[in-house]
């Protein structure tokens, strides 16, 4: 339990970084802000786990073989993006509102992926994987997430 409790503390950063750097991007910050932040992340962390775990249990034998060869495709992909992005920056800036819906959304998907790729057993050696493990450690990352942005 106690390594859960430190693996949900260290996916929700991610949250807290995003969630801190929201909230300098607002006009006045107030209450119902930060708890409206706060349940996106934490439901996006809630969720997330359960996607990745039903995909990777459903999908994981068919895609073992290249599965590697996407991942570091899409991290070709967003490091080439971010390269030419700080080349061919332009010097007017962007504010963007976290607080509109398409863009909390895109938000709390982006800083819950990580939270889908750690859906496995904590320890790899253990031979079965209960889904009611699953649920309850999704609670945990989804309480963790949501006390810490909040």
């Amino acid at each position: 339990m106690l390594t859960t409790l430190f693996i949900a503390v260290g996916l929700a950063m991610d949250a807290v970084a995003v969630s801190i750097s929201s909230g300098l991007n607002l006009k006045g910050l107030r209450v119902s802000y930060a708890l409206r932040i706060a349940a996106a992340f934490g439901l996006a962390q809630a969720v997330m786990p359960i996607i990745g775990w039903s995909a990777g249990y459903g999908m994981g034998d068919a895609i073992a073989g290249f599965d590697h060869w996407v991942a570091f495709g899409l991290l070709t992909i967003v490091g080439g993006r971010m390269l030419w992005e700080a080349h061919n920056q332009d010097k007017v800036e962007r504010r963007l509102d976290p607080l509109h819906p398409p863009c909390l959304l895109l938000l709390a998907i982006a800083t819950s992926l990580d939270a889908g790729s750690r859906t496995g057993p904590v320890f790899p050696e253990s031979a079965h994987f209960a889904r009611g493990d699953a649920y309850r450690r999704d609670y945990l990352y989804a309480v963790v997430s949501g006390r810490v942005c909040g």
